[in-house]
């Protein structure tokens, strides 16, 4: 008996068979792929709670550096805040910029090196223009009763009013790459 023959003799066999087959891999790709699903599933909920967390302390952070470029601003005119008022915008400031590095330093292998790279140049750029910039010349100074002198507020406002925008916005713009 040929091959032909067995199949017209057990059609209805090598039917059945055929069809627990293809339901017994349909079964085990289905398995796979939903394990795969459940995986991803819980990663993408973990990068979008440091999602919201990093863009709740972007805008934070943003906030208290309007309000020192208020007291920039204000300086020129000799109507700053005052030294404890200035002192406590510095600090918020390096404190949300730690807080922001460090959560990105902890979850930056669920994103691109791209991504972990702009909060880089933020890091960077806030230290740089906004926080050196902001403390007092007077600093080493011991003698609490000398005035609370702006580092460079030219260079803060510059930055302040032409960069920090534009990185605002590619940051925003990879957050909702990720979401």
């Amino acid at each position: 008996m040929n091959g032909l023959e067995f199949i017209i003799k057990y059609w209805a066999q090598v039917t059945v068979l055929l069809f627990s087959i293809g339901y017994i891999i349909k079964v085990i790709v289905d398995f796979y792929i939903k394990k795969k699903e459940i995986r991803f599933n819980f990663l993408h909920r973990e990068r979008a709670e440091v999602i919201k967390q990093l863009h709740f302390d972007l805008i934070e952070m943003s906030k208290e550096i309007e309000l020192l470029a208020l007291a920039h601003t204000l300086d020129t005119i000799n109507q700053s805040p005052t030294h404890q008022e200035r002192k406590d915008l510095v600090r918020k400031i390096v404190e949300l910029n730690g807080k922001i590095r460090g959560t990105v330093n902890k979850n930056s292998i669920f994103f691109l090196n791209s991504f972990v790279l702009e909060f880089e140049k933020l890091f960077k750029n806030v230290t740089n223009n906004f926080i050196l910039t902001s403390i007092d010349k007077n600093a080493l100074n011991k003698d609490t009763n000398t005035e609370y002198t702006f580092n460079n507020s030219s260079l803060f406002i510059k930055y302040f009013n032409d960069e920090f925008p534009k990185l605002k916005i590619v940051l925003e713009k990879e957050f909702k790459k990720y979401l």
